[in-house]
């Protein structure tokens, strides 16, 4: 009697004071209790270890037989919400130290202010932060030395926005278009994903109804004597047969399809780079709108166009970007032209090409490279939206036809040794 009501309040309960411990050590006020205090740094572990324990046992006992799969989507999601909680905090600071610059409010002070109102990893970072800052270390450098995980474009806004004196609106422009774009990837990424798993999942049923169910359904209607099975059923024994002769060739596939089944995963818990192999092409059109971007910045400044590509080329986060800035200022020194040396250097398309040339002879050039970069980011993304919503719905057409398919090839024998069996 009393083990059964154990096994059903033990893990909610257990659950329950991993939280209450976790909220007690991160409510507790920084100057109060340190961070980094043994005491402090234990109840934490203890906390996490409560709630992890607590809450696989919930899940182990709801889910039965298919605990495995139910703990790895929760420490799937587990890992999302805190990845994405960490995000969301240092964006919070970034914001806060772009609002800082607008003002005039330094830096340091501010960075310090977000960390003495927290508790956390990030609240160690920010004070972190602002000893640097306050030790004159510029803000990229700072950022980087306490590591913390920023986007690319703005890490190049800090180090360009000092160089340039603009901080605050690089900062914002940084941090404004980022999220949008980021916003508009992710939920992209996430339909391709989900399309991957489908048809990576939709290949292992296949392949094991090939290798399994399907010789099993042709010897039970040898059997049975019943004749020449239905035309569906016998597609389905031709690529059973096809499939254990050459499945083996078929594993490339599959381990594509695993390896972008798990990019995907981590990438949607925030433990995978934002530009790995598979999607940097898609990042490089971002890349080149920053660079229209700051070529506007350099002549609202009224700085000369290849001082603002050498800047670049020293700052900029991509190393192939940097090769390619570097070899268009040295074309324009030897006296080339910009837009052709901007082009040759992929930087740059055929049609902005035509655009920036008219925009220079007319004198709104500022005004032509900060749309072209808006317009080119926008029709990536539209163009991304445009062939996912073309491919969704078809490739869940096409595993629908494909169930259906292999439904009635498998039935219909069945059916008709049921009949049989009923008349005779």
């Amino acid at each position: 009697m009393i083990a059964p009501l154990l096994i059903t309040i033990g893990p909610p309960l257990t659950t329950l004071i991993g939280v209450l411990v976790l909220w007690r050590c991160y409510r507790q006020p920084s100057l109060a209790r340190p961070s980094g205090s043994a005491w402090n740094l234990l109840g934490k572990v203890i906390g996490w270890v409560l709630f992890i324990v607590g809450l696989m046992a919930v899940t182990a006992i709801m889910s039965g037989v298919f605990f495995l799969f139910v703990w790895l989507a929760a420490g799937i999601v587990l890992i999302s919400i805190i990845s994405r909680y960490w995000d969301t905090e240092r964006e919070s600071l970034l914001w806060a130290l772009m609002v800082a610059a607008e003002r005039g409010i330094p830096l340091e002070t501010a960075a310090r202010a977000f960390g003495e109102e927290r508790n956390d990893l990030v609240g160690v970072r920010a004070r972190q932060l602002a000893d640097y800052l306050e030790a004159g270390v510029p803000l990229a450098l700072a950022l980087q030395r306490t590591q913390f995980r920023v986007p690319p474009a703005t890490m190049l806004a800090a180090d360009l926005g000092q160089q340039t004196g603009r901080l605050a609106a690089t900062l914002r422009q940084a941090v404004v278009q980022e999220d949008d774009f980021e916003l508009t990837f992710r939920s992209m990424l996430e339909k391709i994903f989900y399309l991957g798993f489908l048809v990576f999942f939709n290949v292992l049923t296949l392949g094991f109804l090939m290798v399994k169910i399907i010789p099993v359904l042709q010897k039970i209607i040898e059997e049975f004597q019943m004749g020449a099975p239905p035309g569906d059923t016998q597609v389905l024994v031709f690529f059973s047969e096809f499939w254990l002769r050459y499945g083996v060739f078929f594993a490339p596939l599959l381990m594509f399809l695993l390896l972008l089944l798990l990019g995907g995963v981590l990438y949607y818990m925030g433990l995978l780079p934002h530009r790995f192999p598979l999607l940097r092409r898609l990042w490089w059109r971002v890349d080149c709108a920053w660079v229209m971007r700051w070529l506007a910045n350099g002549i609202r400044q009224k700085r000369p166009l290849v001082e603002t590509m050498r800047l670049l080329a020293g700052y900029f986060p991509q190393p192939q970007m940097r090769t390619r800035l570097a070899w268009a200022a040295n074309r324009i020194d030897m006296g080339a032209d910009w837009c052709d040396s901007l082009r040759q250097a992929g930087i740059i398309r055929n049609a902005e090409y035509g655009v920036f040339k008219t925009a220079e002879r007319v004198g709104n050039l500022e005004w032509a490279l900060d749309e072209m970069a808006e317009g080119s980011v926008r029709r990536m993304a539209c163009r991304l939206r445009a062939y996912i919503s073309i491919a969704f719905p078809l490739v869940i057409l096409l595993i629908g036809v494909c169930v259906l398919y292999i439904e009635r090839g498998v039935l219909m024998p069945l059916v008709s040794i049921i009949r049989w069996m009923v008349v005779t």
